[in-house]
């Protein structure tokens, strides 16, 4: 998967996203932008990102087999999740009865960062909270005889 660089906006132009496969193609690949405002120039500083490669497994996406649940099939899930609505709210309303910098948005709560659900109990036990990814390795090139 070739898209823009995650978390790196980037003013009037949008990263498109395309899947190469590369595991045989002996072509190149175009990341491709698109110009959202008319008559604003783009530029791109010297190295400044421009794509960013997921690599993904040829027919990975196919074998998952997406549903549609209404929350209250799920019991446990429903309960979870109304535990969390209610203590953001309780947050919210915490620090506005404070009046410490009544802003717009709700505080972060970072149970999702710890691996958690809001009631305390715990998630996923591989939860990852950061990625150690492999650099991508410079062959050497063989010495022609």
């Amino acid at each position: 998967m070739v898209r823009g660089p995650a978390n790196y906006p980037k003013d009037a132009v949008c990263p498109l996203e395309g899947v190469v496969e590369t595991d045989w193609s002996s072509a190149s690949f175009s990341m491709s932008w698109k110009l959202t405002r008319k008559l604003m120039p783009v530029r791109f500083e010297v190295d400044e990102p421009i794509c960013m490669i997921v690599p993904q497994r040829r027919a990975e996406l196919e074998e998952f087999a997406p549903e549609l649940r209404d929350i209250a099939s799920d019991e446990d899930l429903r309960r979870k999740h109304e535990f969390f609505l209610r203590s953001r709210d309780d947050l919210w309303q915490a620090e506005v009865a404070a009046n410490t910098a009544a802003v717009e948005r709700v505080p972060p709560q970072g149970d999702y960062s710890r691996g958690r659900h809001s009631d305390g109990e715990a998630g996923a036990e591989d939860h990852q909270t950061r990625r150690h990814l492999r650099p991508f390795v410079q062959q050497q090139h063989e010495k022609r005889r």
